[in-house]
């Protein structure tokens, strides 16, 4: 198996000289489309496309991008995810640390110092199909370094989960879980200072992993904890729900950015932002299909599809759910957000005006430092981060 994104005989693929020559005119037909297209169209967009000119055009190169290459073609362009890391650790002067997690094959990799008391676990959104980028990783660092000015400590676990079509589900969510046991059980953190969070895809693998450690375990990785039952260390029983209202088995909290919860597109927003976000049906539609492989929906795959009595008394002390009000996503994260607040009233749910999906990921590159302090959904992240850890901080003291 693929470890990770890891190199193995078919990733990353390699393209033969015909495939290259191809990839290139590919290449150079969207640029070319974009610009004279939309470059020109973006002009006269009014409330039609996104506030910002250099975005409307950025978002949709990279729509086409995403339209017309495949994953193969994508795969072979973007590196895997842990040389973009170890390249990242080079240019910000720290030394790399990825930890191989052995049930599954997934990985993670470190950002900030693991003597921190608190840790996200850092799922990367990308479709299941693409690897990370410097943008996620400038993402994490800068929350890193916005919570230290501001007194408090955190560390961030990347997850690495094997790509589609290399893999297929539930093994994601399996890496995913894995990656959880490593840092409570490994790492050594407490629950309560752990958060999960992911962005998009990463964002519906983070609420699959934690209805998996709450009341509903995915019957696939009972079966394999079945298998291991003899060997304890190698189980990845993380039931948080078996130890009843003890609560230091709460983790500190979630949060979904951009968060992928179904797989239906034919909303209202897809209608609206479909010239505004960086997504499309099209591409969206393409990478679901490689992702659930012919299965049907279910909790873990679409956490929308999960009833909502299953959000009822998760094991999470707070929730957080962003959104950009130009993303295509928009109407099924709305609704989604609706469902579980019925059952889990600390959830907080907030729309950044004029930002597409995860923009600030996505959008990182194209704002200069004022411009992306003025990324609502990053600001409102870091405040919802900083009184999570402010009031832990509280707790601890008066107890």
């Amino acid at each position: 198996m693929t470890t990770g994104d890891n190199p193995g005989d078919d990733y990353p693929p390699r393209l033969s000289v015909a495939e290259k020559a191809s990839l290139c005119c590919t290449l150079l037909a969207s640029a070319t489309s974009t610009l004279l297209v939309h470059g020109t169209k973006g002009i006269f967009r009014g409330r039609k496309g996104a506030k910002h000119y250099s975005v409307h055009l950025a978002h949709a190169l990279v729509r086409t991008l995403n339209d017309t290459l495949t994953t193969r073609q994508y795969q072979y362009l973007l590196p895997p995810t842990y040389q973009t890391y170890e390249a990242y650790a080079k240019r910000k002067k720290f030394q790399p640390e990825t930890v191989r997690l052995p049930r599954y094959g997934g990985m993670g990799h470190w950002l900030g110092s693991k003597t921190a008391k608190n840790v996200l676990f850092s799922a990367k959104g990308g479709g299941f199909a693409l690897s990370a980028n410097d943008l996620y990783f400038d993402f994490c660092w800068d929350l890193i370094q916005s919570l230290h000015a501001a007194g408090h400590d955190l560390s961030v676990f990347f997850v690495s989960y094997t790509l589609t079509p290399h893999a297929i589900y539930p093994t994601q969510l399996k890496q995913c879980v894995e990656a959880l046991r490593y840092i409570l059980r490994e790492a050594g953190f407490s629950p309560e200072n752990v958060f999960l969070g992911g962005d998009s895809a990463g964002a519906n693998v983070a609420l699959a992993v934690l209805l998996h450690v709450s009341h509903h375990p995915h019957p696939e990785i009972i079966a394999d904890e079945a298998d291991d039952s003899k060997d304890q260390d190698a189980r990845l029983d993380l039931s948080l729900s078996a130890s009843g209202d003890n609560d230091s088995y709460y983790l500190g909290g979630i949060f979904c950015l951009g968060p992928w919860v179904d797989f239906n597109f034919d909303r209202p927003s897809e209608k609206t932002n479909r010239f505004k976000d960086c997504l499309s049906k099209k591409s969206e539609q393409a990478w679901a299909r490689e992702y659930v492989n012919g299965r049907n929906p279910d909790g873990w795959n679409e956490p929308a599809v999960a009833p909502a009595e299953w959000w009822k008394g998760v094991r999470v002390r707070e929730f957080l759910i962003l959104a950009g009000s130009d993303e295509i996503l928009l109407s099924g994260i709305g609704e989604f957000a609706e469902k579980v607040q019925s059952m889990f009233p600390r959830l907080t749910f907030f729309i950044g005006q004029d930002e597409g999906h995860v923009s600030p990921i996505v959008d990182r590159g194209l704002f200069g430092k004022k411009q992306r302090a003025r990324i609502q959904t990053a600001q409102v992240l870091k405040t919802w981060f900083a009184e999570r850890l402010l009031s832990r901080r509280s707790a601890e003291a008066g107890s």
